[in-house]
């Protein structure tokens, strides 16, 4: 998708704040491989122009050469220092919840269940649809098919049983 014209605001990581947060963060492998996600994030937004790209200085690499349709914009409020704690803080509260990870993994459900997230195929859903019009138990077709009982559910819903059969 390109746009005639494209505007960016100041929330992109800048060339200052990249080699600061680099310095800081060195032998930490994923939070260089979140960096680079920004880096990737501001090349795709100002990809996307075709004509005229309106860019803050701050996000400009130093020396970068003039051209007429690149328009600079001053930034009025600079608070770079405040800006990299911020983006240091969201980070490691981001990465804080990612260790913080699901209770459960499917290997883990499995040994409850032992079809969980599988795939439902074409035969699976038919023999599903003959135990709902018998008028067996969701808790019955979930032991059947070695399934959690949510999943029954859910797979009822998709397949409309309620409203096709009741």
């Amino acid at each position: 998708m390109e746009y005639d014209s494209i505007q960016l605001v100041n929330d992109f990581i800048n060339e200052e704040k990249l080699k600061k947060l680099k310095e800081e963060e060195k032998k930490d492998v994923a939070y260089l491989s979140r960096l680079n996600e920004e880096v990737n994030l501001l090349y795709v937004a100002i990809t996307r122009t075709r004509n005229s790209l309106h860019i803050p200085e701050a996000l400009l690499p130093a020396e970068f050469p003039v051209s007429p349709h690149i328009h600079v914009m001053k930034v009025v409020e600079a608070k770079e220092e405040i800006e990299v704690e911020k983006y240091i803080h969201d980070y490691r509260f981001k990465k804080k919840i990612e260790s913080l990870e699901r209770a459960y993994s499917v290997e883990v459900v499995r040994e409850k269940h032992k079809s969980a997230y599988r795939p439902w195929t074409l035969l699976l859903d038919e023999e599903l649809t003959k135990m709902y019009c018998e008028g067996i138990t969701v808790k019955d077709m979930a032991k059947h098919f070695g399934r959690t009982k949510g999943a029954i559910e859910s797979r009822i819903s998709k397949l409309e049983l309620m409203e096709l059969y009741r």
